[in-house]
């Protein structure tokens, strides 16, 4: 843990188009849903944790809560529903209200994140620092100062929906983050997925 206080946002919002428009973070791996494998490898490496969905999620532990990319009651309509860079700017602007200094991105759909995945973005030097893996850019998992709130929210008025993008724009750098054993960025985005990730489960 660093001396900068971080805010964990665990980005769990999408539509799951090819999962039938099912909740992805709420489908079960191994006895247990997505999201929980999340937040099991997220508690560690922050100070604090939240869930950034557009739909409730019931059982979650007393200490996480959830917020919506705009403020109101779960479920949001789908045109209020914006993508995963208006979640990072609710992120942004929650964290800051709570006297954060940075907060630190995960996807609700990538049950086996690296353990260390806070401290190597944090050795990749200051500013906006977006995780890569094996040469691909992993821009749901990254380190977002407070400060950036403002730059942030500006480009997507104008129209910026990209993470990576909006990284770059404003100055962002991605560090090649690596992975041990149990550790992974795979994710689940359609059926076929769901067999991988069980394959991935620890061997008891």
């Amino acid at each position: 843990m660093t001396e900068l206080r971080t805010l964990g946002i665990i980005l769990a919002g999408g539509r799951a188009v090819r999962l039938g428009g099912r909740i992805k973070a709420l489908e079960m791996l191994g006895g247990a849903r997505l999201i929980d494998h999340v937040i099991a490898r997220a508690r560690g490496q922050v100070d604090a944790l939240v869930i950034s969905a557009n739909d409730p999620m019931p059982g979650l532990p007393d200490d996480v809560t959830v917020l919506g990319d705009v403020p109101g009651a779960l479920p949001l309509a789908p045109e209020l529903r914006d993508g995963p860079l208006a979640g990072i700017v609710s992120a942004l602007l929650h964290a800051s209200a709570h006297r954060f200094d940075l907060i630190l991105t995960f996807a609700g759909d990538t049950p086996f994140v690296p353990y260390t995945l806070a401290s190597q973005l944090h050795a990749g030097g200051a500013g906006i620092r977006l995780a890569r893996s094996d040469g691909q850019i992993m821009p749901v998992f990254g380190l977002w100062p407070v400060s950036t709130h403002g730059a942030l929210a500006a480009l997507m008025e104008k129209g910026e929906r990209s993470i990576a993008g909006a990284a770059r724009q404003l100055g962002g750098v991605f560090v090649d983050v690596a992975c041990t054993i149990g550790e992974s960025f795979h994710d689940l985005d359609t059926p076929e997925d769901l067999a991988c990730l069980t394959a991935l489960l620890p061997k008891n």
